[in-house]
């Protein structure tokens, strides 16, 4: 279902509102409480974008209606955003290039290459297959800018000094499975580094753990079904009384 200009331009700025702040599409549905392919068909403007939803992905991106160059007036609508009902004059920066909301704790554009540099897939040299480097490095790159559930199987004996727990390693003598929901991998702020992928895993608290590469067995990624092809414009059949009237019938649910 094809959207206008004004929504395409809306949705837009969503999708570059979620690439600053690291976001995937199951992240940001998981803050909406939206289903994920239902988001799916929205952003990819198979659906229409509607004012309720839009107005909660602005709040759960926390952006304001200005920043994303919302008019005053329909920006009044929602007031529990920051800056929503402000009548005084634009900041001078122009609303299509706001400043980096990033906090410091994230990583820059200098350091390693993180998850939050990792799920901008428009940037080309992070989509390039590296034939000499870790296979399982160039496969976890695909899994994390596609925004999908990745499961990681590790050699338990090589991730001993991983940071993983040892009760955990205990219940897993073999072969270790790391789960990587996609609505957190934001969270995870996945390190490539020389000697391994570094990840932010919560057990019992919230921990930095290092995985060698050559104790990643296998990846296994998760893609979502494709969106339905679109349906045609002609309207659906009417059934029709013997008068020509439509009819409606009862149906058990």
């Amino acid at each position: 279902m094809a959207q206008g200009s004004y929504s395409s331009a809306l949705l837009a700025r969503v999708r570059d509102g979620m690439k600053r702040r690291g976001l995937n599409r199951a992240a940001l549905a998981k803050r909406l409480g939206m289903d994920r392919r239902e988001l799916r068909a929205v952003l990819a403007e198979r659906e229409p974008l509607t004012v309720d939803q839009f107005f909660a992905m602005v709040e759960a991106l926390e952006l304001s209606p200005l920043e994303l160059g919302v008019p005053a007036d329909l920006a009044g609508l929602s007031l529990d955003l920051d800056d929503a009902g402000a009548s005084e004059a634009p900041p001078p920066e122009p609303p299509t290039e706001p400043e980096d909301p990033r906090q410091d704790d994230e990583p820059s554009a200098d350091g390693p290459p993180r998850l939050a540099l990792a799920v901008e897939a428009e940037e080309p040299e992070l989509m390039l297959v590296d034939p000499d480097g870790p296979q399982a490095a160039e496969m976890l790159r695909l899994g994390f800018a596609l925004g999908i559930d990745i499961t990681l199987g590790c050699a338990t004996d090589e991730v001993r000094d991983s940071g993983v727990p040892e009760s955990v390693l205990d219940s897993f003598p073999e072969l270790l499975p790391i789960r990587l929901d996609a609505a957190f991998h934001h969270a995870n702020r996945a390190e490539y580094l020389d000697e391994g992928l570094l990840l932010r895993l919560s057990f019992d608290r919230v921990r930095s753990c290092l995985f060698p590469w050559s104790a990643i067995r296998h990846v296994t990624l998760f893609p979502e079904p494709p969106l339905e092809p679109e349906a045609d414009d002609e309207p659906p059949p009417v059934d029709e009384s013997p008068s020509g009237g439509a009819t409606l019938r009862l149906v058990k649910s």
